[in-house]
C-alpha cells in the first residue's frame, strides 16, 4: 500500500523563456503541485512557500 501525504510536490522550471512561462501557466491551478523554483541564463528566483506567477 502506498502512503501519500497532503503536501504538494515542490517543482522547478529550468529556463523562463516562452515555453518556461507556458509551463508556470499549467502548474499554477494544480494543487498538487507548488512552484518554488526558476532558473534561466540571467539567474534564478527561489521562494520555499512558492513563487508569483505574475511578479516573476
Amino acid at each position: 500500500m502506498t502512503n501519500f501525504t497532503s503536501s504538494p510536490m515542490r517543482v522547478g522550471i529550468l529556463g523562463f523563456g516562452g515555453l518556461g512561462q507556458a509551463a508556470t501557466a499549467v502548474l499554477a491551478p494544480k494543487q498538487e503541485m507548488l512552484w518554488v523554483a526558476a532558473a534561466d541564463q540571467k539567474g534564478y528566483a527561489y521562494s520555499p512557500t512558492g513563487l508569483n506567477r505574475d511578479r516573476c
